[in-house]
């Protein structure tokens, strides 16, 4: 573990310049990407102020968070940290408002954005890990198995770990993490694929976790019950969507072979009723002609009239269907 890093007569926080860096990978790789798919110069300058922005709210909700849950523990509000999910939450629901606002500005939507932006954040949040592992945070429960990492004490944050080994979780969830990245590449759906995949990842990894993250509800503590509430959220979402593509897909075929066969009943009736003039026509009157002329023209204007009246009723027996 190396908590911190001296340049000069300076001491750089290893956690700190973990989050730089992580930063910087996150916006390389989205200027890399619009750059990539020639998007570069009309979203680049509509997307990074935004990012900047949802950043910071994002620091601001991880702070707050993290002392609301901990509350309980510390008797009062008491800003001493940070806390991963309080952060993503409040820095999406931040970038979303900014992205609708100013929706009329970019060629993408909401949804197109949170896909482009999701696998640079999973290399944002992989660095912060390893941050968390150089900097003694987030550690596990006190282990004697060949999986354990010995962490230094660090008296001024209140840790001693007495020479234990513990689990080293920052590295299980940065390898986590690591395979996420692998598995997203492949998926259409990246933020979706995401908020699944993290959340079963962090519910796995709180029960190896030794830190202090505020009171539990039950055997679960905050993150998994957040972790929970997320994975619920977007199968029911998934869920919702698919059933109203299935049910909007099933109406337009049904309105389409309806339609399908009425204009196949016409084109044969028109087919018909023409053969039939032809071959009683080239005998008959002129007087005859206009007659039966006139006749399938009502017949067609009729024909339409019944094909409508069915289409409504169709249309409000779907409607009661649903």
């Amino acid at each position: 573990m190396l908590p911190t890093i001296a340049i000069g007569s300076f001491e750089i926080p290893t956690f700190t310049l973990c989050t730089i860096i992580g930063i910087l990978a996150f916006v390389s790789i989205i200027l890399y990407k619009l750059h990539k798919t020639n998007r570069f110069a009309q979203e680049a300058y509509f997307i990074l102020p935004k990012l900047f922005i949802a950043f910071a709210f994002g620091f601001a909700g991880a702070v707050f968070f993290d002392a609301l849950f901990k509350i309980p523990q510390n008797g009062y509000f008491k800003i001493a940290g940070i806390t991963f999910y309080g952060g993503v939450i409040t820095g999406i629901i931040a970038l979303a408002i900014l992205i609708s606002v100013f929706q009329k500005n970019s060629t993408m939507t909401l949804g197109e954005w949170l896909n482009f932006s999701t696998l640079p954040f999973i290399v944002f949040h992989f660095f912060g890990r390893i941050g968390c592992f150089l900097g003694g945070c987030c550690y596990g429960l006190p282990t004697t198995s060949i999986f354990g990492l010995y962490f230094p004490d660090n008296p001024t944050a209140g840790i001693f770990h007495y020479g234990q080994k513990v689990y080293p979780t920052q590295l299980f969830e940065a390898i986590g993490l690591g395979l996420i990245i692998l598995a997203i590449r492949f998926s259409k759906h990246k933020f979706i694929t995401y908020c699944y995949c993290y959340p079963s990842l962090r519910f796995c990894v709180e029960f190896l976790r030794g830190d202090n993250r505020g009171s539990y509800l039950g055997p679960f503590s905050p993150a998994q019950i957040i972790s929970l509430i997320i994975i619920i959220a977007v199968t029911v979402y998934l869920f919702l969507s698919t059933f109203n593509r299935k049910r909007k897909k099933r109406l337009e075929t049904r309105n389409l072979t309806h339609k399908d066969l009425m204009l196949i009943a016409l084109s044969s009736f028109a087919y018909l009723i023409g053969d039939w003039l032809k071959s009683i026509c080239v005998k008959s009157s002129h007087l005859l002609k206009k007659i039966l002329s006139v006749a399938a023209l009502y017949l067609f204007l009729l024909f339409c009239c019944i094909d409508s009246l069915f289409r409504r009723k169709d249309e409000k027996k779907h409607k009661n269907d649903f």
